[in-house]
Order: C-alpha cells, then sequence, then structure tokens
C-alpha cells in the first residue's frame, strides 16, 4: 500500500510531497487485474494517451494545493513526454494468445497532454520517472497468469 507524506522543506519553507516509505515493491504488488485491458493497444502502436503515476499525480496536485502561483489556475497532469503505445508496451512482458483488440475509443486523434505549464510555473518534477513506473508494471504483469 502507498502512503502520502507532506514534508515541510527547511531551505524553502514550502511543503511538498514525498512517496511514503511504505510503496509497493516487487515483493508485494499493487493488484492491477485490469492491466490485460492495456495489452489490447497493441493494436494501435501509433496512437499517444498521456498517463501519469499515481505518485506523480498526487505529488503534482500537493504542489498545486500550495503553491501561490497555482492560484486559480488549471493544469494538465501527466507524464512529461507521451510515448506511443507501440513504445510504452515494449517495456511490458509480450503477452500469448488471442490477438490484440483495443478499447472502443476514437482513435482519429491521440490524447497527448501538454504538461509543461506545471512543470515551467510551479517547478514540478516527476517523483517516479517513466522507466521505473513502466518496470514496476512489468514486474507485476509477469506475476499475473
Amino acid at each position: 500500500m502507498n502512503h502520502l507524506a507532506l514534508h515541510k522543506c527547511s531551505k524553502s519553507n514550502e511543503i511538498e510531497w514525498q512517496p511514503g516509505s511504505t510503496r509497493a515493491s516487487a515483493a508485494e504488488p499493487e493488484d492491477n487485474s485490469d492491466l490485460l485491458a492495456s495489452y489490447g493497444f497493441a493494436a494501435v502502436p501509433d496512437w499517444r494517451w498521456t498517463h501519469g503515476h499515481v505518485e506523480n499525480v498526487a505529488a503534482a496536485i500537493v504542489k498545486a494545493a500550495f503553491h501561490p502561483e497555482a492560484r486559480n489556475a488549471i493544469f494538465n497532469v501527466g507524464e512529461e513526454v507521451t510515448p506511443t503505445m507501440g513504445e510504452r508496451l515494449a517495456s511490458l512482458s509480450r503477452r500469448a494468445g488471442e490477438p490484440a483488440v483495443p478499447p472502443p475509443f476514437d482513435y482519429s486523434q491521440s490524447l497527448a497532454l501538454d504538461t509543461g505549464k506545471i512543470r515551467a510555473k510551479l517547478g514540478y518534477v516527476d517523483v517516479v520517472n517513466e522507466k521505473t513506473a513502466m518496470r514496476e508494471l512489468a514486474i507485476v504483469s509477469s506475476q499475473k497468469p
């Protein structure tokens, strides 16, 4: 189970979110039973959809909640660079079986968001990088039957 922790920075006197010490590890994976649906996107390898690791989204929310420059502003939150679904799935183990069937979305336009505003205006940075997030997901998915 992941825990959120607010910490006050001694130098800047800002409040920020940091991952708790009981973060899920390979020994204690989160339940991602619906991960199988992700493999359906293999049928649309060039499509992009901005994702955000739960710890990064939580950090962004806390940053915006306490930062004075965030008042009355709207921010997109998600990964800094949105890979294609093919690039994203390449870091997961291959699935055998039935051919990939993507969810019934309109794939004529990607859902890639520009997350530069929260990074530039509030100084937000990811607390979990994309490679680490996908490595954790690969570990969890490899443990599913």
